[in-house]
């Protein structure tokens, strides 16, 4: 299998629409190869696709190889309340099988659209403050790299604020996870209806966003900057550090707020750290 050449406005949670010159679905580890060898051969770079909650495309000729992870979706219980679980398995479906089994999760994910190997790469979390992440579940991740899979224990792995060795363009592939899930101490409750009820009172879902823009900010400079616009792109009026398409933008529009969100935080000498991924 190669990659072929897509048009489509589906593979960011921004929906934004771009030629992709090199597009693959992948629904086996088998086929990764004639793809990476074919990125080797063009000598572009290759980004693995989850759901694209995280993912900012760019440019309107996209020339990165883009993967689509659809690999079997699975949670394969093991010994000791471990499981293992596939890269593409939902975020959610993990929350609702931890929940129905009476196992302590990262609920605080609830309101993330992202695959088990997104929130991975990305090491998703609740916030800084609060230092909780996915990986506090992890025991150890399996991945595929120049044909061979390895199997990485979670001690090995530099793994950062919103920062993994899978992050961004990369060449190592998620094929899996092993997690050990606690039981709950207080099963009162359903977390992921609280984690919900939270969002729709403070994130704005009202037009097509992927979530929070950079992971280090000035917060005053940032509330500055909601509701301004370039084009159809705007940062949200109601939540801070939000971008949005609200209705035909583009990935430059787009990328244009974050840059000039950047200018600001250089020219009053602040810290500003993006948790989007780029793609162009």
């Amino acid at each position: 299998m190669r990659p072929a050449p897509i048009h489509s406005n589906s593979l960011s949670w921004y929906r934004t629409s771009h030629h992709f010159l090199h597009y693959a679905e992948l629904h086996s580890a088998g086929q990764l190869a004639d793809i990476m060898a074919f990125a080797q051969e063009k000598n572009v770079s290759v980004y693995f696709l989850g759901n694209g909650s995280n993912t900012l495309f760019t440019r309107p000729d996209i020339e990165t190889i883009v993967i689509k992870n659809n690999m079997p979706r699975s949670i394969t219980p093991l010994s000791g309340q471990r499981f293992e679980i596939s890269s593409a398995t939902p975020v959610m479906q993990v929350l609702r099988y931890c929940l129905r089994h009476g196992l302590d999760s990262f609920y605080y994910l609830s309101s993330v659209p992202a695959t088990i190997g997104g929130a991975l790469a990305m090491n998703a979390g609740r916030g800084k403050k609060h230092k909780l992440s996915i990986f506090d579940f992890v025991e150890s991740v399996t991945v595929l790299k120049n044909g061979r899979t390895e199997t990485i224990p979670k001690d090995s792995l530099a793994i950062g604020y919103r920062k993994t060795p899978f992050t961004g363009i990369q060449e190592s592939f998620i094929l899996s996870a092993t997690f050990h899930f606690p039981e709950r101490i207080n099963k009162e409750g359903n977390p992921i209806l609280e984690r919900i009820q939270w969002v729709r009172h403070h994130q704005d879902h009202s037009f097509p966003n992927g979530g929070s823009v950079f992971s280090q900010h000035n917060h005053v400079i940032m509330r500055c900057l909601m509701g301004r616009t370039q084009g159809d792109a705007r940062w949200s009026p109601k939540t801070a550090n939000w971008l949005q398409n609200t209705g035909n933008a583009t990935g430059e529009d787009l990328l244009q707020l974050m840059q000039h969100a950047q200018k600001w935080h250089r020219r009053l000498l602040q810290p500003c750290a993006e948790e989007l991924i780029l793609i162009s």
